[in-house]
């Protein structure tokens, strides 16, 4: 019994409670594993553009609402051997095992598109919601500390030219 507790621990410690998703410690270990093991990985960073604004105009239980389907879209959006986190606030990170930095622009680029194009709704108030995503390739030249900031140097580019953008 204390066994299954331990696990239910581990999984609640690396989780995310709001999204479900990894939270940065859950994800950790698996940026760790195929950075040890040399294989290539792409991280896609994403943000939600303007959500403070989002939380300002229709509150906070909106921004969760919001946050949770974002969530939900990137998940179902990534390839079954990918890992989605919860980065921080609403910064969504996902690895993508041996998938180039031009596949993962794809992805990225894909759900975008659908976040984009979602008509979001809460209380009958229809939000547009967009993202903004900066990607980074890792083929173990680099450190992942270095991939992880060049994906959000690149967020930041795409934020700074107008945001709704993916930038690689």
């Amino acid at each position: 019994e204390l066994n299954k507790e331990n696990e239910i621990l581990k999984i609640e410690s690396n989780t995310d409670p709001l999204t479900k998703l990894h939270n940065r410690r859950g994800i950790e270990n698996y940026i760790k594993y195929y950075y040890d093991t040399q294989k290539n990985f792409s991280v896609i960073l994403c943000d939600i553009d303007d959500f403070k604004n989002i939380n300002d105009k229709y509150g906070h239980k909106c921004g969760d609402v919001i946050l949770k389907e974002v969530a939900r879209i990137i998940k179902s959006n990534t390839y079954k051997s990918g890992y989605v986190c919860r980065w921080g606030g609403e910064e969504i990170l996902t690895l993508l095992p041996e998938i180039d930095g031009h596949k993962a622009k794809e992805i990225a680029e894909k759900i975008r598109l659908e976040i984009n194009n979602r008509q979001f709704t809460y209380k009958n108030e229809i939000i547009h919601v967009t993202i903004t995503t900066g990607i980074a390739f890792n083929n173990n030249k680099t450190s992942v500390d270095a991939t992880i900031e060049k994906a959000d140097a690149n967020l930041y580019k795409g934020k700074s030219s107008g945001k709704n953008i993916v930038v690689y």
